[in-house]
């Protein structure tokens, strides 16, 4: 009589609490996303990349900065590296700039007014949210190696173009009043139509 062993194989599931592979790829791009399709549809749209935004990133920026210097103290491994600190202060140098009305400047002074404020828009956020949620929910969003990095940078690039080019020919999806109901400025080149919303209430065209 042949004896068999018993299959002591572990069904192949996720322990509770844990994420299945790139699950921290998944809603980091979500929260990528959610980040980047206004800015560059409101470039692509209004010609200029909206204050509120960029102050709203400046602030993660300079409060991620302060808050790994200070739990960098005591440390025996640094939260941040310096190339991270680096990149976290270049919001707070858009900021500086802009406070010292290089805008208005000519020549290098509006270059790097400029330069400083795309590179807040869309370089700064992924690498806020790939150094920011790991530390926040490292059993989530724990994007890390060059590859994950790549892919975001990538994945940017993408949302960036597609909502740019959105956003630059909006009269092929919007109506001039749609960005009326919505409280927007009129871009340029809306598309007129008929009065579509009436007291609040939306009537679908004749």
């Amino acid at each position: 009589m042949v004896q068999t062993q018993p299959d002591t194989t572990k069904p192949d599931t996720a322990e509770p609490g844990t994420t299945q592979p790139g699950t921290h790829f998944f809603i980091a791009a979500i929260a990528l996303a959610v980040t980047i399709w206004p800015i560059g549809f409101n470039l692509g749209a209004f010609g200029t990349i909206f204050f509120d935004r960029l102050l709203e990133i400046w602030a993660i920026s300079i409060a991620a900065l302060l808050a790994g210097l200070l739990v960098d103290r005591g440390r025996d491994q640094d939260v941040l590296s310096r190339t991270d600190q680096i990149l976290l202060a270049l919001p707070s140098l858009w900021l500086l700039t802009t406070m010292l009305h290089f805008e208005e400047g000519g020549g290098l002074m509006r270059v790097l007014n400029d330069a400083l404020m795309f590179m807040t828009a869309f370089f700064s956020v992924p690498h806020i949210i790939r150094i920011v949620m790991p530390i926040a929910m490292p059993e989530v969003m724990a994007v890390r190696g060059r590859r994950q990095t790549l892919n975001l940078l990538v994945l940017t690039v993408a949302i960036a173009v597609a909502s740019f080019a959105i956003g630059y020919r909006n009269d092929l999806f919007m109506t001039c009043e749609d960005f009326k109901v919505s409280g927007n400025d009129l871009p340029t080149n809306c598309r007129p139509t008929d009065t579509r919303y009436e007291r609040g209430t939306f009537r679908l065209p004749q």
